[in-house]
Formats: C-alpha cells, structure tokens, sequence
C-alpha cells in the first residue's frame, strides 16, 4: 500500500506548492496523502467516506478531509479551492464514478493556457 501510494504521486508528478486531491483515502490513498505532502504540496484535498480515514487525512496542516456524501466531488473541490481546482489528482479508489472526474475536476487554467491538471491511478 505505502508503495502504490507514493507511486500514484510520482505518476501525478506533485511537485511543491501543487494543489492536489487524492480521491480514495483507505489505506493506498492515505499512503498518497502522505506522499504529496512529502513532495510538498501547498494543499491536499482527501475525498473518502470513511470517519476514520478522513481524520487521518485531516491529521496535519494543509489537509482538507471530504466525503463522497457530501455531495458531487467535482462541486466540492470548486468549494473548497474558490473555483481555481486542482494541480495534481490521484484516483486511489477503485469506483468507475472516480474516472469520469477526469472530464469534470480540471483546473480552470487549462481552458485558458497550456497548463492541465496532472492525473494518476494508483491501484492495487
């Protein structure tokens, strides 16, 4: 778990000061949280619905928790980053609903620029 989880970072390439979400915060992406925030991210959101695991996620600084019960994720990010997205995203979920979020979680910068929004699956 801990290597799929820093994989699926790597994979994203979060660099620092990147704004990541990491969708599926059970034990892989947990794993994932802690590695974007090794790689320095500036703010990590986790999305998972388990209490336990978003406390965990929640554990230090720059660490939004979400559930999947609070409503679409993609309206959540736009809440939670004042409309501006994400850098990085990595899908730890295995949900085939976490997929479509590739065409509907984007940084609003890609519809205007060059830069994109860097996605990555890490799976078990």
């Amino acid at each position: 778990m801990v290597p799929t989880g820093l994989h699926g970072v790597e994979l994203a390439q979060v660099t620092f000061g990147d704004d990541v979400l990491v969708v599926g915060i059970g034990p892989v992406g947990l794993m994932a949280v802690a590695g974007a925030n090794l790689h320095g991210a500036a703010h990590i959101i986790g999305v998972g619905s388990r209490p336990v695991c978003q406390e965990a996620a929640r554990s230090t600084a720059r660490r939004i928790s979400s559930s999947y019960r609070d409503g679409a994720i993609e309206d959540q990010v736009a809440s939670l980053t004042d409309g501006r997205g994400v850098d990085k995203v990595v899908i730890a979920g295995r949900r085939q609903r976490h997929l479509r979020l590739r065409r509907e979680i984007r940084s609003p910068l890609e519809a205007s620029s060059e830069t994109s929004t860097t996605w990555a699956t890490a799976s078990t």
